[in-house]
């Protein structure tokens, strides 16, 4: 297995300076590589987050969200909107995935669960997130989706359901909202370094090996090479991206 040489990665992008957005999930992991991104960018990034607790650092808010609650999503953007009066981007990250059955086994539980946070919760976020960039004439949305959004998965068809659901959020809210200048994209990160995976990966010692040996490049991501792809998207440097589904993944769905 190849190893990787941590390199600096720059976060700069100056047209986000003095932004407003929001980031779901932006407690740890992407989520918090994503935090991390816009501010040193210059943005202001409120949180939301289900996971109550100290701020999350560089935030200008943390609020207490759960995705799945239709209502505290919806209060969360009435803060959002007397606090700034406007929504530049937003990235919908918070997801679970919590599902290790075989088919014959499937239950119901896991399949509710998994699609009310990863597909439901992005919906209900981004019908907020656009009412408000509707008003103010535009703005750009990332997605979190996964490898897992663009081919199957053995043992989490919920979660691949969902994320592949997401997809079709996504492309359908760039084709309806292109022309109020509301761009709709979304990134799907392969294995990537994050607390949770690197639980799973503890608990199951040859998940980190299977997972470098089916990634072309060798290696896991470090959740901030993924939040460069979500910045580069959100920021003017991306202009004319509209709609895309952009694998991260160091080209484990390119066979």
């Amino acid at each position: 297995m190849r190893h990787y040489n941590p390199m600096r990665i720059s976060m700069s992008s100056s047209d986000l300076a003095g932004k407003v957005g929001v980031i779901t999930g932006g407690r740890q992991g992407i989520g918090r590589a994503c935090v991390d991104a816009f501010v040193a960018a210059g943005a202001t990034v409120v949180v939301l987050d289900r996971g109550a607790g100290e701020p999350v650092p560089g935030a200008a808010l943390t609020l207490a969200v759960d995705v799945t609650d239709a209502d505290a999503i919806g209060a969360a953007f009435e803060r959002i909107d007397l606090a700034y009066g406007r929504l530049d981007f937003a990235v919908n990250n918070a997801g679970i995935d919590i599902e290790t059955e075989p088919a014959a086994e499937w239950r119901a539980e896991p399949l509710d669960l998994t699609v009310d946070v990863n597909l439901k919760g992005v919906y209900h976020c981004m019908r907020r997130e656009i009412s408000l960039m509707r008003r103010q004439g535009g703005g750009s949305i990332v997605n979190i989706g996964s490898v897992a959004a663009i081919v199957g998965t053995p043992t989490r068809a919920a979660y691949a359901a969902s994320k592949h659901g997401v997809v079709g959020l996504t492309r359908s809210a760039a084709l309806e909202f292109g022309k109020d200048n509301i761009r709709s994209n979304i990134v799907c990160p392969g294995g990537t370094r994050t607390p949770l995976l690197e639980k799973v990966m503890t608990d199951n010692p040859t998940l980190r090996e299977h997972i470098a040996a089916t990634c072309p490049l060798g290696r896991l991501a470090e959740a901030g090479e993924i939040a460069e792809a979500v910045l580069w998207l959100a920021s003017q440097k991306a202009s004319f991206v509209n709609g895309a589904v952009l694998p991260v993944d160091g080209g484990y769905t390119a066979g």
